[in-house]
């Protein structure tokens, strides 16, 4: 019956699940968390019955696996503090200092209260310790050496060597709780009582966590079926050509900024990158801006050749659901099109949100064989220790399938997209592709004011791409079309999208945008040509459609917040929006 009792270690599994899945409900189905759920209440049986054999039917066992599975699943979370230590004013630290130093004064004073000791010598000890800590505090606070060699001891600088020794951290992370909670949990008079009130605690935040989840549903519940995709685009299918088709690649570098805003904001000149493209007969649109200034809108719009009013008006302007957008970026409608038409689609993982898996695809290849839950799983307990960072992996191994793709002979024409998500941030490979980091993203997005390091990533990605170019060109069988873009460009100001200026939205609008046609027939290109229209172009030059071409135009939205709130920045290259220059 004891057994019985004790359910708040599942009840607590369950919930450190639903929340995992709840802090990501946006890109996640809930379909995508039930194997994680199942295997965890598997593991947490296992636990609970070797700790009943091992330790009979002591009512503290309850207690101790609880706080195990807290610990086990907070992991993740003080990690990415650790990888991403927040920045505060040294006052601030200061106060903590002071703080901890108090405690730690008071904590031994309660002690020594506690024992049997005269109270001359508990006021002498007291006093000592008040005069020590007094001058301690008077030498940091007044003295530059002293305060130096505090310094290391600064909350920051141990944040940064527990990231420089993550195996160390996490020793500590579990002992030293463990072992006052041992201490704590072993001088509890009545632990069955402790045990029924965490089985009431558990019952209420399974059930507090569930109503969250009922009600981000309920509140989204007006969006049309994620079976149907709302965007519409006439494709006659019979005026298709029976000539050998082209495979088409679809090659996606995330962040890729514009020469224009490289050189301004960066400094850097990447013209050498430009002529490279040329002289192997690419067109190259220099004044090129995206559609939309985050990933998942820009490949909305651009994989289904609109602009993307209609989730406004279907997700509503407040909302900040991913839900549709993603479902749609799974069946877009020129792959739906290129498929109908007879091409084999194949995706590659980028390992990041809605491009990170595709059912629909024909081929889909991933390095790791892991979902983005799976990897949010992991990367929030300690066994991220025991995983390689997956970004540098998957960047890596979508220009090895370029090549690879390239060199089969195939009875049918290829459609390949592939979203490298690189240059965009974090910044793990120097200009030769040496990993010289293991971080990941930080969502506060203060690694894009790293601009050198941005810099020194986007050589490298420039040579792979190259590499990858040469491969396609070289290997195929086919002729071949290649559009290169990024999905948008950089940021300087991590907070932007709170206060946006002109200079800033045209610097994160503009992207490269490089076109290879195997005829090297780019009438219909032109320099400021946009994502939007760029299949539109292709369907009406290769698959003989009649598809009008859209103006240009940049939409700005806070994708944090009102994602689907957009206001018009520029129209075919002409500033019309709403904001101030700087």
């Amino acid at each position: 019956m004891n057994y019985l009792k004790e359910y708040h270690p599942y009840l607590f599994t369950i919930f450190m699940i639903l929340f995992l899945y709840y802090t990501n409900i946006k890109e996640l189905s809930f379909r995508e968390i039930i194997v994680p759920l199942f295997f965890s209440l598997i593991a947490t049986s296992i636990l609970f019955f070797i700790a009943k054999k091992k330790f009979k039917k002591s009512p503290q066992i309850g207690l101790y696996l609880t706080s195990f599975i807290v610990l086990f699943f907070s992991y993740g979370r003080v990690a990415d503090i650790l990888d991403n230590p927040p920045h505060v004013a040294p006052i601030v630290w200061q106060t903590i200092e002071l703080l901890i130093a108090g405690l730690l004064f008071f904590g031994i004073f309660f002690y020594l209260s506690k024992r049997k000791n005269s109270i001359k010598t508990k006021l002498m000890v007291v006093s000592f310790l008040a005069l020590i800590l007094s001058l301690a505090f008077y030498f940091i606070l007044t003295n530059a050496n002293f305060r130096s060699i505090f310094l290391y001891l600064h909350p920051l600088h141990l944040v940064q060597f527990f990231n420089a020794n993550l195996y160390f951290f996490a020793l500590l992370y579990f002992f030293i709780p463990l072992l006052a909670l041992i201490f704590i949990i072993k001088r509890i008079n009545s632990p069955q009582r402790v045990n029924e009130w965490l089985n009431t605690l558990s019952i209420i935040l399974v059930i507090f966590i569930i109503a969250q989840i009922l009600f981000y549903n309920f509140a989204n519940t007006s969006r049309p079926s994620l079976a149907d995709n709302p965007f519409s685009v006439q494709f006659e299918k019979d005026k298709v050509p029976q000539a050998t088709l082209p495979d088409i690649y679809y090659i996606i570098l995330d962040g890729y900024a514009g020469e224009g805003a490289l050189k301004e904001h960066a400094g850097f000149d990447n013209l050498p990158f430009l002529n490279a493209l040329k002289k192997r007969g690419f067109y190259v649109a220099n004044e090129s801006a995206a559609n939309y200034m985050v990933t998942f809108l820009s490949l909305s719009s651009s994989l289904n050749m609109n602009y993307l009013d209609i989730y406004t008006d279907l997700i509503g302007a407040n909302s900040r659901d991913r839900t549709l957008p993603f479902s749609v970026m799974d069946r877009p409608l020129v792959a739906q099109h290129l498929k109908s038409a007879g091409y084999r689609f194949i995706q590659f993982s980028s390992s990041i949100g809605a491009t990170d898996k595709n059912d629909y695809a024909d081929e889909f290849y991933d390095p790791f064989k892991l979902s983005e839950v799976g990897f949010l799983f992991i990367r929030s307990t300690p066994l991220r220790l025991l995983t390689p960072n997956e970004i540098p992996v998957v960047v890596l191994h979508n220009f090895e399938m370029l090549q690879k793709i390239a060199a089969r002979e195939d009875k049918t024409p290829r459609f390949v997209f592939s979203h490298v998500y690189s240059p965009h941030p974090p910044y793990l490979f120097d200009r030769n592709g040496k990993i010289i980091s293991e971080e990941y993203y930080d969502p506060s997005a203060e690694q894009w004011a790293d601009l050198k390091g941005y810099v020194e990533q986007l050589k490298f990605i420039n040579k792979k791409t190259l590499q990858s170019v040469d491969a396609i060109l070289k290997k195929s069988k086919r002729p071949v079309l290649i559009i290169i873009q990024g999905d948008h460009g950089f940021i300087t100001d991590p907070q932007w999208t709170k206060h946006p200026t002109q200079k800033n939205v045209d610097g994160r609008a503009s992207i490269l945008n490089a076109y290879y046609f195997y005829d090297q027939n780019y009438s219909q290109l032109y320099p400021s040509i946009s994502p939007v229209n760029s299949f539109r172009v292709i369907f009406n030059e290769y698959l003989n459609q009649t598809l009008p071409l859209f103006p240009d135009q940049v939409y700005f939205s806070d994708d944090r917040d009102t994602p689907y709130q957009f206001v018009k920045a520029f129209e075919d290259q002409t500033y019309v929006g709403p904001f101030p220059r700087e």
